[in-house]
């Protein structure tokens, strides 16, 4: 059986993911497309490759979390991102909320990397562990996804721009800087084909 690679992340609410999409059209209206500037607004939690996607879905149904809430503090950009080499630009989220998500990034390794494709998985990241710190490296082999415990920025995304379409970008939606409470009441399991993210279940919190 070929292994899927999969990613389990919060959505987030309905305000939130208003102000999002809005981001991402005006984006796309000014410099086209771009990468994850297509994908429906979420927080990444983990990515790895499941041979078996069914036990993923088991394992994420009886999972108990409670209703993720935060607040935003403003723009966050990773410049020359390690993984795209592109501007990423997200909402960046207060430090103390920071800690109760990596409490939940936590909880959510625990029940799926040993259900993960090692192989499958390191794969995903070949000719991109060179620009991984060993910090990183150690923890794709570890458990699968390079950003883990106190390294992990938990972020929403806008998109990953390129260098020479990024200062209309920045010019556009540096006024627009995201200061609000959030809250994300459902988490999301979605397949990879290619990078374009397919939903596969939906889990209320």
């Amino acid at each position: 059986m070929t292994a899927v690679p999969m990613f389990v992340a919060l959505q987030p609410d309905r305000e939130l993911t208003q102000f999002l999409n809005d981001c991402k059209s005006r984006t796309q209206e000014m410099v086209g497309d771009q990468l994850y500037l297509g994908d429906p607004p979420h927080l990444t939690l983990y990515l790895a490759a499941f041979e078996n996607p069914e036990r993923v879905i088991d394992e994420l149904s009886i999972l108990t979390l409670p209703t993720i809430t935060g607040e935003l503090v403003g723009w966050h950009v990773f410049e020359a991102d390690v993984l795209t080499g592109r501007n990423t630009l997200v909402c960046e989220i207060d430090a103390a909320d920071k800690g109760k998500l990596r409490q939940v990034q936590a909880a959510l390794i625990r029940r799926l990397a040993p259900l993960r494709d090692v192989s499958a998985t390191l794969e995903r990241y070949k000719g991109k562990l060179n620009n991984l710190s060993k910090e990183r490296q150690k923890a794709v082999e570890r458990v699968g996804f390079p950003f883990v415990g106190d390294d992990w920025q938990p972020h929403f995304s806008v998109g990953s721009i390129l260098p020479k379409d990024w200062p209309p970008v920045w010019n556009e939606l540096e006024s627009l800087s995201p200061k609000r409470a959030f809250s994300c009441p459902q988490l999301k399991l979605y397949r990879l084909e290619g990078t374009h993210p397919v939903l596969v279940n939906t889990f209320d919190l």
